[in-house]
């Protein structure tokens, strides 16, 4: 039988007694036997008393010189709670305490009896009844305090002797406080008996209404409760309902069934004892989100919401951010620093017996500096002076950030608002532009935005230079084309024989087909017009009829005009 085993048999049985084995008279030793009756397989320490002393003996016999008003107990190590009764080691009469019971069960606010036969064999001085479970008494053991002088017990403690060798602890008005472990004393001219062994267990259990069955519907639940107790006491008992404080007539059975709606509250008792209620069971109503601290809620700083119920007792919670459900179990949820990520609704659940019910949503707003601002500039391309430019800023801030502009190291806005347009710009302003955004909580700059304006007259100069170069690359291909056909004309009209000498060969033929220019010249800043020094070639003529229609250009130049207005 293992450890647990013994557990369970000393539980059901009293299996532990204290046998004498021998007496030796002429010495005054007796050899003495803690038996088990659960027959252990392993093989357990042993504690021993004395007269209510614990000694140093750990095993299952031993053998000791003794005195006739002497007594002994066994218990095993680890199970002192359940010793043996202490024997006599000749007759009857020897210091022992015993009492009626071992444990009592009782309801809040009723009365206890707690009994114990005591033999003093000498004349007893003093008698008290203590409890060292109270938490004081642990400061001095050796001097336990009557528990008729404790103020906790003041007015309900009543100690009864019936006849010498009895005494009767009686506790009225018991409170779930009053569960502890209850001792009697004694001590004579010669004798103190020492109280090492366990006295009376008291056990006051308060009442509580349970849902054994429930059907939850939007408005109300109909439930099944009942009046629950840990004691099994003796008898019938009769009980009393309430309902919002009143009594429901007619209902004394420990179970109960009703509709309830949010905010109705049940309570029962036991009939006579209609003082000591049990906790009231609270069909719960909508529960309620509040911020702490109230007001703004800046990025960064600690915010708590706190979910509000008005029941008593148990409540669950739970926290609900978007219809996501959040971690937090408790009534409140803490942002130890909160984010703008944190911003959304809330809600709450709260949870009992009864019912679940839903808190309305809460909207938190964080609230933060403007950040990340980002610029652009239209158009993107070259900005040509007397053009239009718009620069524009974005930020991320709540809330929204206002918008200023700025050229560096300038100290004068430029501009205020997110866009910032220039409608005919001028080559001197020119530079690096900025723009800040700022709300009521912080401010940050934007990158420069580099803004270099080319002046017009840069532009017309660089357009007329195409144009004409094309003009002129144009004429060529044309008085090229022209030539070549008036020459293949002339050699169709000559007789058969002649026409091949003025055919060009295919190198002639090559030859011909390059456009070339001996001198291609561009000229600045000269007054003379366009195209001034272009001259006209000479005619070449062929048996008195004209070859060529076009006109070959040995030298070109361009002079460029005067600089465009500003």
């Amino acid at each position: 039988m293992l450890i647990n085993d013994i557990f369970v048999c000393f539980l059901i049985y009293p299996v532990l007694q204290v046998n004498i084995v021998r007496v030796d008279w002429s010495n005054t030793y007796a050899e003495l036997k803690c038996h088990s009756s659960c027959s252990p397989a392993v093989h357990p320490s042993y504690i021993w008393f004395k007269n209510g002393e614990n000694i140093q003996i750990e095993t299952s016999s031993f053998r000791r010189h003794f005195y006739p008003k002497d007594s002994f107990a066994c218990a095993l190590k680890g199970y002192e709670k359940f010793p043996s009764s202490s024997v006599c080691v000749h007759g009857q009469s020897c210091y022992r305490v015993m009492y009626d019971v071992k444990s009592i069960c009782s309801l809040e606010g009723s009365s206890v009896d707690i009994s114990s036969t005591y033999f003093s064999y000498w004349y007893s001085e003093t008698e008290i009844w203590f409890s060292p479970d109270r938490s004081h008494q642990w400061q001095n053991p050796t001097q336990p305090e009557d528990i008729s002088k404790d103020s906790q017990y003041a007015g309900r403690v009543q100690v009864i002797e019936t006849w010498r060798g009895r005494s009767t602890l009686r506790i009225s008005d018991l409170r779930e406080r009053d569960s502890a472990q209850y001792h009697f004393k004694f001590k004579t001219g010669r004798f103190e008996w020492k109280s090492s062994l366990p006295g009376t267990t008291l056990t006051v259990t308060a009442l509580k209404v349970q849902v054994t069955m429930a059907t939850f519907q939007q408005d109300h639940t109909e439930a099944e409760l009942r009046c629950h107790h840990s004691c099994s006491p003796a008898g019938r008992i009769s009980y009393v309902w309430f309902k919002n404080g009143e009594k429901i007539l007619n209902e004394e059975k420990s179970s109960y069934k009703d509709l309830f709606y949010p905010g109705n509250n049940i309570s029962c008792a036991v009939r006579g004892l209609e003082s000591h209620r049990s906790a009231s069971l609270y069909a719960l109503k909508a529960p309620s989100v509040s911020t702490s601290p109230s007001g703004e809620i800046m990025e960064g700083t600690s915010v708590t919401l706190n979910c509000n119920s008005d029941a008593d007792g148990a409540v669950k919670f739970s926290w609900y951010k978007r219809n996501r459900t959040l971690s937090s179990k408790e009534a409140e949820l803490i942002f130890g620093s909160v984010l703008s990520s944190d911003s959304g609704d809330y809600c709450c659940t709260a949870e009992n017996e009864l019912g679940k019910r839903t808190s309305e949503g809460i909207f938190i707003n964080v609230k933060y500096g403007p950040r990340l601002s980002t610029v652009s500039v239209s158009p993107s391309a070259e900005i040509v002076e007397g053009s239009s430019v718009t620069m524009a800023c974005s930020s991320d801030a709540n809330p929204a950030a206002n918008y200023t502009w700025y050229r560096e190291n300038e100290e004068s806005p430029e501009a205020s608002g997110p866009t910032f347009t220039i409608t005919y710009i001028r080559a001197e302003q020119s530079g690096n532009y900025y723009c800040e955004a700022h709300n009521g909580i912080g401010r940050h700059n934007s990158i420069l935005i580099v803004i270099d304006v080319t002046g017009a007259w840069t532009s017309t100069v660089v357009v007329t230079t195409m144009v004409v170069v094309l003009a002129i690359i144009l004429l060529s291909v044309f008085i090229l084309i022209k030539k070549k056909r008036a020459s293949k004309q002339q050699c169709e009209e000559r007789p058969d024989d002649n026409r091949e000498q003025c055919l060009p060969t295919q190198g002639q033929q090559e030859e011909q087909d390059d456009l070339h220019y001996s001198s291609v010249k561009f000229t600045k800043n000269q007054a003379e017009s366009l195209y001034s020094n272009i001259r006209p070639a000479q005619r070449h003529r062929h048996n008195e009829e004209e070859l060529y229609e076009g006109v070959e250009y040995s030298a070109i130049t361009f002079n460029k005009g005067p600089s465009a207005p500003n």
